[in-house]
This record gives C-alpha cells, sequence and structure tokens, in this order.
C-alpha cells in the first residue's frame, strides 16, 4: 500500500476528501519538512521555498495505485504539483514515510501581492495573503 499526506481540501470534511472515501485514515501527521501552505484562493498549496516556512499539520491515509493516479490527475502531477516521499511524524508519536504534494516556487497570484501580510488560517492550516 501507498501512503499520502494530505492538507487542505483533501483533508476529511472538505470538498476533495471524496477522492480519499475509500482509503484507510491513518491519522493527523506533521511533517518534518518545512513548507509553506499558501491559499491562492481556491486551494491552498504547499511551497518549498519563497515565503515563510512551517511545519504542515495534515492527515495521512494508505491509498492503493488507482488512487494515486486519481489523485495525480486532481494536483495536475507532474506540471502543476510535484510529488515526493517525505518524512511525517503522526501525533500518537510514530514516524512515516508519504508521498507529499506541493509546488517548488511561491507565484503570487493578482489578487495577492506579495506586499500584504500572510495570515494563519484555522480551517485549512495554513498561511494565505488576504484578498483585497
Amino acid at each position: 500500500m501507498i501512503k499520502v499526506f494530505v492538507y487542505g481540501t483533501l483533508k476529511r470534511g472538505f470538498p476533495n476528501h471524496r477522492f480519499l472515501s475509500f482509503s484507510k485514515f491513518l491519522g493527523q501527521a506533521i511533517s518534518l519538512e518545512k513548507y509553506a501552505l499558501v491559499d491562492n484562493g481556491s486551494f491552498p498549496y504547499a511551497c518549498k521555498r519563497g515565503i515563510k516556512k512551517a511545519h504542515i499539520l495534515g492527515e495521512i491515509f494508505e491509498i492503493n495505485e488507482k488512487i494515486l493516479r486519481n489523485l495525480d490527475s486532481l494536483e495536475g502531477y507532474p506540471n502543476l504539483y510535484k510529488r515526493k516521499k517525505g518524512e511525517f511524524l503522526l501525533l500518537n508519536g510514530m514516524p512515516c514515510e508519504a508521498y507529499i504534494y506541493f509546488v517548488e516556487d511561491f507565484k503570487p497570484y493578482p489578487f495577492c501581492p506579495t506586499k500584504q501580510i500572510l495570515i494563519l488560517d484555522k480551517v485549512y492550516n495554513c498561511f494565505y495573503y488576504p484578498k483585497k
């Protein structure tokens, strides 16, 4: 089985969780690598460099190859998002290796100028630039 770390709209209770509805939930986890989580107005994305980074809180699921292909399609892998294995710590203290979807560089959208202040969104657990 394949493990995937999700954040944002793929988490339980969010619109894209239907892609994982038949997958085994392993628990909440924190990324050991730091990322910036940015909300582009429709969904948050993990960014490797460009702005303030932190450990991400998300969820880990056990999935099969078919679900991985469906997630790849949803995430626009490999053109929009990249995917790699990373190290995570489940909140029960167990280490876990899982895939994560991310982008390499922060790219501000027209309504998100980089001069605005990052705000922590408690719903998605992400930082974002507020819309004007």
